[in-house]
């Protein structure tokens, strides 16, 4: 298991690499495993508080994965011409730690597997905030101090794991660990996409991978 120290960005303009810290610890992780091929070997990976990393968004972790998100667009050649709708993201083999520009690597991890702290009344109330019914997000929030929601206590965290299936893997994780209320399991499907296919019930009613699933074009 490792955990991940990452300051968050600078203040003012700048860019800001999520892949890094990411990228970092698998190759760490490499050296770790490198006598153990005999064994179903999976990275563990946490960050404490105070540590600005991204384990729960899709991007930056298959991005770390597969290579840096980019897109691809079809052009005609002879008129300069490309259809806007054609527009396609894809991850840019080269920096990727699973998958280089001529070869696959890393097979030995089966998975990333991130363990990230939730603090669920901030969930809750982002949820409340977001829900479309007629009013401004103000009055929404009054209703927090107007007693009308229930709400979590504010100090209640609770711990999820989020697993992210290598698709290169030689080996791969039994299906049945890691479903708990606030785990996701995000699985190499039979035409090599990456999709959530389970998502804990608690996990699901907080709307925590909301944000994620909507970049994907997924509805929760």
């Amino acid at each position: 298991m490792k955990d991940i120290e990452s300051g968050p960005p600078p203040l003012g303009l700048g860019v800001f690499d999520g892949y890094r810290p990411i990228r970092t610890h698998i190759e760490a992780g490499k050296k770790k495993f490198k006598n153990t091929g005999d064994y179903l070997c999976a990275l563990v990976l946490a960050a404490p508080p105070t540590s600005f990393v991204l384990l729960d968004d899709p991007l930056i972790m298959m991005g770390a994965m597969y290579g840096d998100l980019g897109f691809q667009l079809p052009v005609n050649t002879e008129t300069g011409t490309a259809d806007p709708g054609m527009l396609q993201a894809i991850y840019i083999p080269g920096k990727g730690k699973m998958i280089r520009k001529s070869e696959v690597q890393n097979t030995r991890i089966a998975a990333i597997i991130c363990v990230v702290e939730h603090k669920i009344w901030h969930h809750a109330m982002r949820k409340h905030l977001n829900t479309e019914d007629g009013r401004t997000k103000h009055e929404r929030y009054n209703d927090l101090w107007n007693g009308e929601i229930d709400m979590p206590e504010e100090d209640a965290p609770l711990p999820g794991v989020t697993v992210w299936e290598n698709a290169v893997a030689t080996r791969k994780l039994p299906k049945d660990i890691f479903r708990g209320q606030m785990d996701a399991w995000w699985e190499v499907t039979e035409d090599w996409r990456q999709l959530p296919i389970f998502i804990g019930d608690l996990r699901r009613e907080l709307q925590v991978d909301k944000k994620a699933l909507d970049n994907f074009g997924i509805a929760l």
